[in-house]
């Protein structure tokens, strides 16, 4: 099988790259889809040739805007209004679209007021809507590792801060996180492809932690736990707090310990 990907250089796609090998996928990269609401009949074009060409049955949207620093519309638009017009062209051309989403669409309210989430939430809407023809929506937890690290996130800020010897300020860290390496959600991934399966996917691997455990640990663990400052602001209102608030998929994949992986992943990184 053959992979048509949708986005060349985030962590996602860049993993699905390492583990399929380049005779194994193809890339709609930025030049084709960059314009696309000008671009229709040339970016549905170059999709019909890589299926004629490579009997391919799935395109993989990886393009997408996490930072909350962007305009709601900006998000909107590549969260939601891009791949519903992926959708359609996949609906035209009997292709299965791909798309990619959070765990946390699913924590009531927790959706409101963020841009990212209420993009997703609206975007896997639409496809229940259609009954999942011709769709895959997958909803993951929280990623480390791969090539690009962001300073927004939260390990992001925590890498600055023990890479700089800076005092690192957060809430109480009540808050529930399952980190995931990011290429241990692809392999998993392609394993749904293999079913011909569709519909929603919580990717889990069951292995959660607060905030604070693990900025306790890593902050002890490069010897710099005095940077460390919680309850310096006050957490979200709507937060993970509770494991049976998190959807679970039951997956065979074996993901690697998560603490061990984050201390490798930071230790690459400061």
């Amino acid at each position: 099988m053959t992979l048509l990907i949708v986005g060349a250089n985030g962590n996602f796609s860049l993993a699905l790259q390492e583990i399929l090998g380049e005779k194994n996928y193809r890339i709609i990269d930025k030049n084709l889809y960059g314009d696309w609401e000008n671009s229709e009949s040339k970016l549905t074009s170059v999709i019909r040739k890589h299926i004629d060409q490579y009997n391919t049955k799935y395109l993989l949207n990886t393009v997408g805007i996490i930072s909350k620093n962007c305009d709601p519309e900006f998000v909107n638009y590549w969260n939601y209004c891009f791949p519903v017009h992926l959708y359609q062209i996949c609906e035209n051309l009997n292709l299965t679209l791909v798309t990619l989403g959070s765990v946390h669409e699913n924590i009531p309210d927790m959706p409101t007021g963020n841009p990212y989430l209420e993009s997703k939430k609206s975007l896997e809407q639409f496809l229940v809507s259609k009954a999942f023809r011709n769709s895959l929506h997958f909803q993951f937890h929280t990623w480390y590792g791969g090539k690009h690290v962001n300073p927004e996130m939260f390990l992001g800020q925590l890498i600055t801060s023990i890479r700089g010897g800076r005092i690192f300020k957060m809430s109480s860290g009540d808050q529930l996180r399952e980190y995931h390496h990011v290429i241990d959600d692809a392999t998993c991934v392609l394993t749904y492809f293999e079913n011909g399966m569709s519909g929603t996917h919580s990717i889990s691997h069951g292995e959660l932690f607060t905030l604070e455990e693990i900025a306790r640990k890593l902050f002890r663990h490069f010897n710099c736990e005095n940077l460390l400052k919680l309850n310096q602001f006050s957490s979200p209102k709507i937060e993970v707090t509770n494991k049976m608030a998190l959807p679970v998929d039951n997956v065979k994949t074996k993901f690697r310990p998560t603490m061990e992986g984050l201390i490798e992943y930071v230790a690459k990184n400061i």
